[in-house]
C-alpha cells in the first residue's frame, strides 16, 4: 500500500521464521573456511536474475570469511555492505511493473528489512548463540553459502541458505536467503506479503503466476488464520485452512500457516500438518525439523535421533548432534548422549550451550572429577554464574560429595566481596536446543 502523501511502495512482512537470530563471538575467528563440497541438500530453485559470470570457489571462500568476520565483530554496517538490496528486490518484483519511482521506493523499504534480518541475528550474538559458516552447496553453476544459526537456552538450531550472486560492482553478495527449519524463502515470503499492493501499484503484469493468482484471491484468509492463532483460536485457524481450495492449500506458505496453528493445538493436528507438508513438498529442507517436532511431541525419541540423523545428512554439519542428547537421556544412553556432545564441540565449541548439556550428562552419569573439570572450563571460558547450581537435575549428589564440597569450598574462597555482592543470574536452562514457534 502506498505511504500516505508519497507515492513510494512500503512492505509488509509475513512471520519469517528464522529461528529468531543467531551469533558468534565477540573476537574475529581464526582457522580455515571449510572446503568447498558437491551439494547433497534438497534442491532449492536459484533466484531469477542470473549473473552472467558465476562465483569462483576462492570468490565465494573469500566472502564466507568475510561474512563471519563481520558476525564476530557484531558489526551491522560490515554485514549491511555484503547485502544487495537492488537483487533482492528484482527476485521480488519478478513480473510486476512498476513506475521507476515506486521500484525505488519499494527496494528502499527492502533494504530497511534485509537488514533488520541480519540485525536480529548481531542481537543474539551476545546472548551466547553463533552464527556460522557451515559449507558450500553446488547446484550447477549457482553456489549457496550454508550458515549455522544456534541459539542459547532453548531458542534452537537452524540453518540459513544464502544466495550470493554478483552485485552491480561484480563482487559477490547476498541476494536472498531461504530458512531451512521452515523451509522458506524470504523473497517469496516478501513477495506474497506485498502482492496485492504491488499489482494495485503497477497494473496486472501478463506473466503473473497462479500461485500469485491464488495468493490474490485468498491471501487474506491466510492472514486471518494467522491472526486466529496469535489469539489462541487455532482450532477455527484450522477449520479455515481446510476451507480454502485444495491446489491453495498446497502452497508451502498457506501449509506453514497451517503448521503454526497446529504446532499449538497439539496432538493429531500437529501430525496431520506434519504430513501434508511432507506429502506436498518431500525435498524441503524443513521436512526433518518438522518430524522432529512431531516426534518430541509424541515422546517418539528413537525417532527423534532418525530425524536429526537426516539433518545431519542434508547439513553435513556435526553440531546438529546436539539434537540428539535429549532422546538419549530419555532413552537412558548417557554414553551415547556424551558422544553426541563430543561430535557436537568438535564441530563448534564456543556455545555455553553445549557445555550445559555436558554438564547434565556428567552430572547424571555421577561423575564428580569430570563434573569439576567442566565447571571450572565453564567459568574460565565463559565467566559462568553457578550460584544456583543446586537448581540444576541431579546436582544434589554432586554437592554432597566430597569432590562438589572442594569445589564449593574454593568457589568461595575464590569470591571478593565485590564479586559476592554482585547480582547473580539463574542458571540457563539445561537441554537440547528445541524447537522455537515459528
Amino acid at each position: 500500500m502506498r505511504i500516505p502523501g508519497d507515492r513510494c511502495l512500503s512492505l509488509a512482512v509475513l512471520m519469517l521464521g528464522l529461528g529468531a537470530s543467531g551469533c558468534g563471538s565477540a573476537e574475529p575467528r581464526n582457522g580455515e573456511v571449510a572446503a568447498v563440497q558437491e551439494s547433497k541438500a534438497v534442491d532449492v530453485p536459484g533466484p531469477a536474475v542470473f549473473q552472467s559470470k558465476p562465483l569462483t570457489d576462492a570468490e565465494l571462500e573469500s566472502f564466507a570469511r568475510q561474512i563471519d568476520s563481520a558476525v564476530a565483530h557484531l558489526s551491522s554496517n560490515e554485514l549491511g555492505a555484503l547485502l544487495s538490496p537492488e537483487l533482492l528486490t528484482q527476485e521480488i518484483l519478478q513480473g510486476v511493473r512498476l513506475s521507476e519511482e515506486d521500484r525505488i521506493g519499494f527496494q528502499e523499504a527492502v533494504r530497511d528489512s534485509f537488514q533488520s534480518v541480519f540485525a536480529d541475528v548481531l542481537n543474539g550474538c551476545s546472548s551466547g548463540g553463533d552464527y556460522r559458516y557451515v559449507r558450500t552447496i553446488r547446484r550447477g553453476e549457482q553456489s549457496t553459502l550454508l550458515f549455522r544459526l544456534s541459539l542459547p537456552d532453548s531458542a534452537g538450531l537452524n540453518y540459513h541458505e544464502l544466495i550470493v550472486l554478483r552485485g552491480a560492482d561484480e563482487r559477490p553478495r547476498i541476494a536472498d536467503l531461504v530458512i531451512w527449519k521452515t523451509g522458506q524463502r524470504l523473497s517469496r515470503t516478501y513477495r506474497i506479503a506485498n502482492l496485492e499492493s504491488l499489482i494495485e501499484s503497477g497494473g496486472l503484469p501478463a506473466d503473473l503466476l497462479e500461485s500469485d493468482q491464488l495468493w490474490l484471491q485468498h491471501g487474506a484468509q491466510v492472514r486471518m488464520m494467522r491472526e486466529l492463532s496469535k489469539s489462541g483460536q487455532h482450532t477455527e485457524s484450522l477449520a479455515l485452512c481446510k476451507s480454502l481450495p485444495e491446489a491453495f492449500q498446497q502452497q508451502p506458505e498457506v501449509l506453514q500457516a497451517r503448521w503454526e496453528a497446529a504446532v499449538s493445538a497439539g496432538g493429531a493436528a500437529l501430525a496431520e500438518a506434519g504430513d501434508a507438508y511432507q506429502r506436498h513438498w518431500p525435498d524441503d529442507p524443513s521436512i526433518p525439523f518438522r518430524m522432529l517436532t512431531i516426534h518430541e511431541a509424541a515422546g517418539r525419541w528413537s525417532e527423534m535421533i532418525e530425524a536429526t540423523d537426516r539433518i545431519e545428512r542434508s547439513t553435513e554439519d556435526a553440531y546438529s548432534a546436539v539434537l540428539k542428547v535429549r532422546p538419549f537421556l530419555e532413552l537412558q544412553q548417557i554414553d551415547s548422549a556424551l558422544n553426541a556432545i563430543v561430535s557436537a564441540r568438535m564441530a563448534s565449541d564456543v556455545e555455553p550451550g553445549v557445555y550445559w548439556l555436558q554438564l547434565e550428562v556428567e552430572l547424571r552419569r555421577g561423575n564428580h572429577g569430570e563434573t569439576v573439570k567442566l565447571l571450572t572450563e565453564m567459568q574460565n571460558r565463559f565467566g559462568l554464574d553457578f550460584s544456583q547450581l543446586e537448581q540444576i537435575p541431579d546436582s544434589a549428589e554432586f554437592l554432597a560429595s566430597a569432590e562438589g564440597q572442594r569445589w564449593l569450598a574454593e568457589r568461595s574462597q575464590a569470591a571478593s566481596p565485590k564479586e559476592s555482592d554482585a547480582p547473580t543470574e539463574s542458571p540457563r536452562s539445561i537441554g537440547t536446543p528445541e524447537q522455537p514457534a515459528p
